[in-house]
C-alpha cells in the first residue's frame, strides 16, 4: 500500500512557501549574472578575452584602449546591483525565518554577498572607490562558490545521510557536484590571495580563469539545489 504523507501545518506550510520562494530568488541569480555578462560584453567597445580577462573589464569606464564603454559599465552596473538587492532581500528572510536551518549561517554569507554585490557594481575604474570594487567583486565571487557549497554540501548529506548510503548513480552525482563546487570556489581563492602576495603574469592568469570556472561552475550547479536544503 503506498504511503500518505500527513498534511503539513501551518508552520511547516509556511516554512515551504518561504523555501521555495528562496530557491526561486536564489536560482534567478544565474541568468542575471549570464544576461549581464553577455549585454556587457556585447556592447564592449574592442575585443574581450573571456579567459584572459577578469569580468570586472565589462564594467569599466574605459576599456583597455581607453573607448568609452559607458554602456556596458551601466548594464555591468544594474545587474550586479540587481544580484546584491536579491541577496539582501535573501538574507532578511533568513534572519527573519529561525525556523528554517542553519538560517544565521545563510543569512550572513547571502549578507555578505548583497555587500560584494553592491560594491562589484562600482567601475574598477573609478577614481576614488576602485579598491572597494576589488574587495566586493572578491566577496561576490568567492561567497557565491562558498554559498553553493553549503547548499550542495545540505543536500548531499540529507540524501546519503545513512552510515552506509547505497552507491547509485545518483550518490555519485550529488558527491561530484560537491566536490567540484568546493574546488572551484577554493581554487579562486587560493589564485585570489596569491596574487595579492606576489603578482605576476601567470598568477593573475590562472586567477582570471579560476574566477570565470567558479561563475560557470556556480551557476549550473545553483540549478541542482532542492527547495527542501533552502
Amino acid at each position: 500500500m503506498q504511503s500518505i504523507n500527513p498534511p503539513l501545518n501551518e508552520k511547516e506550510n509556511t516554512n515551504l512557501k518561504t523555501q521555495k520562494l528562496l530557491h526561486r530568488l536564489i536560482i534567478s541569480i544565474a541568468p542575471i549574472l549570464f544576461f549581464t555578462i553577455v549585454f556587457s560584453w556585447i556592447f564592449f567597445p574592442e575585443k574581450y578575452f573571456f579567459f584572459q580577462e577578469y569580468v570586472s573589464q565589462l564594467g569599466k569606464y574605459f576599456s583597455a584602449n581607453y573607448l568609452s564603454n559607458l554602456t556596458s559599465s551601466i548594464i555591468f552596473g544594474i545587474g550586479f546591483s540587481i544580484c546584491s538587492t536579491i541577496f539582501l532581500v535573501i538574507a532578511i528572510i533568513y534572519f527573519v525565518m529561525k525556523e528554517l536551518k542553519h538560517n544565521v549561517s545563510k543569512g550572513i554569507v547571502s549578507l555578505i554577498m548583497a555587500v560584494g554585490g553592491a560594491l562589484t557594481a562600482i567601475p574598477a575604474d573609478h577614481t576614488t572607490l576602485r579598491l572597494l570594487h576589488g574587495i566586493g567583486a572578491t566577496l561576490f565571487i568567492a561567497g557565491f562558490g562558498f554559498l553553493n557549497f553549503f547548499l550542495q554540501m545540505l543536500r548531499f548529506t540529507r540524501k546519503h545521510r545513512l552510515k552506509k548510503p547505497e552507491k547509485t548513480p545518483a550518490f555519485y552525482w550529488d558527491l561530484t557536484m560537491t566536490i567540484i563546487v568546493f574546488f572551484v570556489a577554493s581554487l579562486f581563492t587560493f589564485f585570489y590571495l596569491l596574487i595579492i602576495i606576489s603578482s605576476n603574469d601567470t598568477l593573475i592568469l590562472l586567477a582570471q580563469i579560476s574566477q570565470k570556472l567558479i561563475l560557470i561552475v556556480n551557476c549550473i550547479a545553483i540549478f541542482f539545489i532542492d527547495i527542501e536544503d533552502m
